[in-house]
C-alpha cells in the first residue's frame, strides 16, 4: 500500500510554524505578566492623579519605579533567553508584540516613577 507508511511519520512542520513556535515560547513568560502589568499602571496612574496628598502621590511613585524595575529585569531576561535564536524568530510578530507591549505599560508610567526625584 502506498499510503500506509504515511501514518507512521511524522510530517514535518513548515520553517515558518516552527519560527513562530520558538518566539511563543520565548515570550510566553513574560507574556502572561503583562496584562497585571498593564492593570497595576492603570491603578497607580489613578492612585497618583486622585492622591490627596504628597505622601500618597510618593507611594504611588515608590510602586510605578519598582514596576519599572521588574518589567525591565524580564525585558532583559528575555532578551538573554532569546540571545542564541536566529534574527528571524526574534523578528516574528509575537516577539515584537511582547516588547512593544512592556514598552507601553513603562510609558505609562515612567512620569510617575519620576515624581519626587531630584
Amino acid at each position: 500500500m502506498l499510503g500506509s507508511d504515511d501514518n507512521s511519520r511524522k510530517r514535518a512542520e513548515r520553517v515558518d510554524l516552527q519560527l513562530a513556535r520558538r518566539a511563543i515560547d520565548a515570550v510566553l513568560p513574560v507574556r502572561s505578566k503583562i496584562g497585571d502589568w498593564q492593570m497595576l499602571a492603570a491603578r497607580l496612574r489613578a492612585e497618583h492623579q486622585h492622591a490627596r496628598d504628597d505622601a500618597q502621590r510618593n507611594k504611588a511613585a515608590v510602586a510605578a519605579r519598582g514596576l519599572l524595575e521588574e518589567m525591565a529585569a524580564e525585558r532583559d531576561m528575555l532578551r538573554q533567553r532569546t540571545a542564541e535564536l536566529p534574527a528571524n524568530v526574534t523578528d516574528n510578530g509575537h516577539f515584537v508584540d511582547v516588547m512593544r507591549a512592556i514598552d507601553t505599560v513603562a510609558i505609562a508610567i515612567v512620569d510617575i516613577a519620576a515624581w519626587g526625584k531630584p
